[in-house]
């Protein structure tokens, strides 16, 4: 008994290979969209906590001045290729009382997501009189 024959061969169409390559391609490009935000965000949270050391680090500097001493200044440094902005601003004016400082130090950079900063704050007190 003879087998009828078939009209099409056994296999893919072209249109199912193109599905499969189209549905290939949207996981691929999904996944490195992921994989390049997780890079970002994780350069970003690197920088951040680079910034929150150098903020605390230039605060324990203002620290080590005498009060009478201490004043406002500028500096920059570079971490891991990126160059940080340190500024600490010492205000006896508007302080809270007589022999008192606020001394705030901002840290400015400029990141994979744009320019960012990060701010501490602190009251000094003169005890020496």
């Amino acid at each position: 008994m003879m087998r009828p024959r078939r009209r099409w061969s056994a296999g893919f169409s072209l249109i199912e290979v193109l599905a499969a390559l189209t549905l290939f391609a949207l996981a691929a490009v999904a996944t490195v969209a992921l994989a390049v935000t997780s890079m970002r965000q994780t350069a970003r949270n690197r920088q951040g906590m680079a910034a929150a050391f150098l903020a605390q680090q230039e605060m324990e500097h203002m620290r080590s001045h005498d009060f009478q001493n201490m004043q406002s200044e500028t500096v920059t440094q570079t971490m891991d290729g990126t160059t940080y902005t340190i500024t600490a601003t010492v205000n006896t004016a508007g302080a809270q009382g007589p022999n008192i400082a606020d001394v705030q130090v901002s840290v400015a950079w400029t990141g994979p997501l744009g320019p960012r900063t990060y701010a501490i704050e602190s009251y000094f007190t003169d005890v020496t009189e």
